[in-house]
């Protein structure tokens, strides 16, 4: 592939596994209702938990790529470097890391 190719893929990658990162997490918090059948329950954890270890997975993809870009594309990789670091900023901000 060329770099300027798996920079702007690395790009797309970082703020596609950002949103699936946040989306999992939101899902996962909270108590649900005492009337919600444990099968529901059961069922939005694993998608919470899929939805996180897909974003996961995409943000780990984004930074290689976005590691095999630079020489070429230093403002893209640049971006999605910054892109991907967003949450660590913010668990670091919140204390979590």
């Amino acid at each position: 592939m060329k770099p300027y190719a798996t920079a702007t893929l690395a790009l797309a990658l970082s703020i596609l596994s950002l949103m699936l990162l946040i989306y999992g997490t939101v899902t996962g918090m909270g108590d649900p209702a005492p009337r919600v059948p444990e099968a529901e329950i059961a069922a939005r954890l694993k998608r919470s938990t899929a939805a996180w270890v897909t974003g996961a997975c995409l943000w780990l993809a984004a930074l290689i790529l976005a590691g095999f870009g630079f020489r070429c594309a230093r403002k893209l990789a640049s971006a999605a470097w910054a892109v991907a670091a967003i949450p660590l900023l913010a668990l670091a901000a919140f204390g979590l890391f």
